[in-house]
């Protein structure tokens, strides 16, 4: 899989929403933080969101393209892919749950 810019050191003031606002004003800050999803907001607009990396919430911001959301989305399938076939292939036994 190719690599994603590393997610950018962040610790946000007393004032969270104004500093989540902050993130998503910057392509390059938004699109290093960790992607989590689409969603369609109660105004039927396509929103994206990725975690804070300060306090791990959800914000909800802007779409990158397209093409940056499906490359991610496959990253995540493929990585999720992988994990249950290595799982269906270790003994039972191995497994403590």
């Amino acid at each position: 899989m190719p690599s994603r810019p590393r997610q950018l050191f962040f610790q946000h003031s007393d004032d969270w929403a104004t500093d989540h606002s902050a993130l998503m004003t910057e392509p390059e800050i938004w699109g290093s933080l960790a992607f989590q999803g689409l969603i369609v907001d109660a105004d039927g607009h396509l929103r994206e969101q990725r975690c804070c990396p300060s306090c791990q919430s959800t914000i909800s911001g802007p779409p990158t393209s397209l093409r940056v959301v499906l490359d991610s989305l496959r990253q995540q399938s493929q990585v999720t892919h992988l994990s249950l076939a290595f799982l269906a292939d270790i003994p039972a036994a191995l497994l403590r749950v």
